[in-house]
């Protein structure tokens, strides 16, 4: 509710948001609702498992998913960059530690948009929920700061 011109005594005009806002305290429930009608309503043409990736294994915008064989990854990847995008969502920004995975991400969906990466030279270290991931080495590290 708003009133024009800031003039109490005008008539108050209502307005409707018709997007969500970046950083309001209820994003992360409404990209979780999404998220989960999106793997509902797809979950019979992409399948179970990428339903269950969307339901279990996304934090707000980030998701974190390890499985047991490249293949798997490849397949798993594609179903549900697929189940996204029938959901109006475009998941990019992919990064994994095994070189066959990210030569399988179209160049724009890869993280930092590299064109190709050397695992053996890298030093690139991912940072989600305060955990740090060195990509070549695939360990996990936590980073604790001493304050005096």
């Amino acid at each position: 509710m708003w009133w024009p011109n800031g003039d109490t005594n005008a008539e108050i005009r209502n307005y409707q948001m018709t997007v969500h806002l970046f950083g309001a305290t209820s994003l992360p429930s409404c990209a979780n609702f999404a998220l989960r009608k999106t793997a509902n309503d797809n979950k019979q043409k992409f399948g179970i498992e990428a339903a269950k990736t969307l339901r279990k294994n996304f934090y707000v915008d980030d998701l974190l998913k390890s499985v047991d064989s490249i293949p798997h990854a490849v397949q798993l990847m594609s179903a549900v960059k697929q189940m996204c995008a029938a959901g109006g969502f475009k998941l990019t920004k992919f990064v994994s530690y095994a070189q066959q995975v990210i030569d399988s991400i179209p160049l724009d969906d890869r993280a930092d948009n590299k064109v190709s990466i050397d695992l053996t030279q890298s030093v690139s270290v991912q940072r989600a929920l305060g955990v740090h991931w060195c990509v070549a080495s695939n360990c996990l590290e936590f980073r604790i700061v001493l304050q005096d």
